[in-house]
């Protein structure tokens, strides 16, 4: 099986895409599938990721800035491709990058593109269509639906976006996590919050791991060693590092190449939730979690009413807000290994072996 992945990364977007892609591929690769991967230049070093993984990558050009991108069509009509090229630019430029050997599939995670893409995709290389999403804004021509996010009932949610017979992989069963969660070593429960490790994404173009370790030192009184992890294309680093030497007990681990030891090593984590929220169940720590994209509280609202997390719902979160929240938990052991019980239960960390098989079986029918 050839499989192809198109996925971007970008100070606006994240790496998150790409990290669930990449877990994707690794669980491909295990069933003998063939991967490459296709990403555009939007001043983030996806290559350097995808190459050092082991897989091959092609680079499509940075956007010109004059360049005007067509609307997506369906309810999302006023959304443009965020990449900043129309999808029909982007569609040749992806077929051009993967003519030279046919796929059986080509997956594709970005909530930019809809069926307009797809469609010329799958009819220009003859092939499938796997779409990672988990928006339901936007019409989808997909073979094959990925979307591990919590829902009541995933065919609802995208009812009028995809067609009926489509089969769908939903709810964190599927999630799509490096293979380092396979056979989590989980986190150790204890009472007292020995240490606190802070995630808020790979980026953080708004700095709220600014707010975060604020909000541990001055608003919550902790004392204890902090762990901040994140990633050299954070613009804000030089800015936390200083931060970091005038804190005390403050380490930042940049680069890491997963996060299933720094989650199990800290007694409370605290963290954006997207992608990572899967990853930090998946080891079982208690979690106190922030929507810091729109697009995120489609992941965490669900999971609040179910105790798998603790949340802060402000749009904007402050230090002060945040602080009161993490002096709550660190003072209430009983709800930290209740969050812990819960959040292990919902993610085995198997999810994207699950979606390569379900992807290898559909290519033979």
């Amino acid at each position: 099986m050839k499989v192809g992945i198109r996925v971007d990364a970008s100070p606006a977007i994240g790496l998150g895409h790409v990290k669930r892609c990449l877990a994707l591929a690794h669980a491909l690769r295990e069933i003998k599938a063939d991967v490459r991967c296709v990403t555009r230049d939007l001043g983030v070093s996806v290559k350097t990721l995808v190459d050092s993984a082991g897989f091959r990558c092609e680079v499509l050009p940075a956007p010109l800035a004059n360049e005007v991108a067509a609307p997506l069509s369906g309810s999302s009509a006023t959304q443009a491709h965020r990449a900043g090229v129309g999808w029909l630019v982007d569609a040749r430029e992806t077929c051009l990058a993967l003519r030279s050997e046919p796929v059986d599939w080509v997956v594709v995670d970005d909530y930019g593109l809809d069926a307009q893409w797809h469609r010329h995709v799958a009819n220009s290389l003859t092939t499938r269509i796997a779409v990672i999403d988990d928006l339901a804004d936007r019409t989808l021509a997909a073979d094959l639906l990925i979307d591990h996010n919590y829902a009541a009932d995933h065919r609802e949610k995208y009812q009028g976006q995809l067609r009926d017979n489509v089969p769908i992989l939903g709810g964190p069963r599927y999630a799509l996590l490096d293979p380092a969660y396979g056979r989590p070593a989980h986190y150790v429960y204890s009472e007292d919050v020995r240490s606190i490790g802070i995630f808020m994404g790979g980026i953080d173009i708004g700095n709220f791991s600014t707010v975060a370790l604020q909000a541990c030192r001055r608003v919550a009184g902790f004392t204890g060693p902090i762990e901040l992890v994140t990633t050299h294309d954070n613009p804000n680093l030089r800015s936390l590092k200083a931060i970091a030497r005038s804190g005390g007990r403050t380490d930042i681990s940049i680069d890491l190449p997963h996060l299933a030891d720094f989650f199990r090593r800290h007694d409370l984590q605290i963290g954006a939730s997207g992608g990572a929220t899967w990853e930090r169940c998946c080891v079982g720590v208690p979690t106190l979690a922030i929507a810091v994209a729109e697009n995120q509280r489609y992941v965490l609202e669900p999971l609040i009413g179910k105790g798998v997390v603790h949340a802060l719902t402000e749009r904007v979160p402050s230090a002060d807000s945040l602080g009161r929240e993490i002096r709550y938990l660190i003072d209430s052991p009983d709800v930290r290994k209740q969050l812990a019980q819960t959040a292990r239960k919902l993610v085995d960390g198997r999810g994207a072996s699950r979606v390569a098989e379900a992807m290898r079986m559909l290519c033979t029918k």
